[in-house]
């Protein structure tokens, strides 16, 4: 039966790939999301991979669960704060303060920025490099799946956050903004109200095409906020399916280990 079971496991690692691969060249949020899935449907299998394994192999793969839930509850974390920076963007565009709605467009992009050198450290600390052929004869069974399973894990953590990086980066903007995209396009749909509340204090009223256009630029902008809030929302909940299989995968290696 755990040969069947590391066999599905296989076939997952197999589907993870091919997410990985649509991520890489995609960074939608579905393409987010079906990674995430990807790793979290593999670990359903870890108790068969365990089993599998030698003694010295669960020992290495418990040792190297630390850095793996260490990395994944950063990436949450980093999302979670993400998201808030989102929600208050959100409401002072909502309110109409362009300097609240400023700064918590530039505070959410320095923390994609900085999700992303996290995971790339997470990553070389966990050992997430692709193994060498001499160790890949080594290892057999649930043991080869449980590290390509680790492997993979930190690969995909890292280009979530680098993919999500990117969303931040052209929000409201299209792919040709720079990296500070999302704060330009706020501050830019905030330029003509203020122009025309200096113009008020004028004789001449400012024109109804001016008022209309400074609206809808902000409502623009708060719409691709609120997108951002929910992907955000949506690839918080599958770090938490995935922290919580890491989570049952190193109790099944401990229980293995005091065996």
């Amino acid at each position: 039966m755990d040969m069947e079971y590391c066999a599905a496991a296989e076939q997952q690692l197999s589907k993870l790939r091919q997410h990985m691969f649509v991520l890489a060249l995609c960074s939608s949020p579905a393409a987010m999301a079906g990674a995430l899935e990807g790793v979290a449907c593999v670990y359903e299998h870890a108790e068969s991979m365990a089993r599998s394994a030698r003694a010295d192999q669960v020992d290495a793969e418990l040792e190297a669960s630390v850095a793996l839930l260490d990395a994944c509850a950063a990436a949450r974390d980093a999302l979670g704060a993400m998201r808030a920076c989102a929600l208050t963007a959100e409401a002072a565009v909502r309110r109409r303060d362009g300097a609240a709605a400023d700064r918590a467009a530039r505070a959410c992009a320095r923390l994609a920025k900085r999700a992303c050198a996290d995971a790339r450290r997470q990553r070389r600390r966990a050992g997430g490099s692709r193994p060498s052929s001499s160790e890949h004869k080594a290892a057999d069974g649930g043991a080869h799946a449980l590290q390509e399973a680790r492997r993979l894990t930190m690969s995909v953590l890292e280009r979530v956050a680098a993919a999500l990086s990117r969303r931040v980066a052209v929000a409201g903007g299209g792919a040709t903004q720079p990296a500070n995209g999302w704060s330009t396009c706020v501050a830019r749909a905030f330029r003509k109200s203020a122009r025309v509340a200096c113009e008020a204090t004028l004789p001449s009223l400012p024109s109804k095409d001016d008022t209309q256009d400074g609206g809808e630029a902000a409502l623009r902008v708060q719409r691709e906020m609120r997108a951002l809030g929910d992907t955000i929302q949506h690839l918080e909940d599958g770090l938490e399916l995935l922290f919580r299989r890491l989570v049952q995968c190193r109790v099944f290696l401990l229980n293995m280990h005091s065996c």
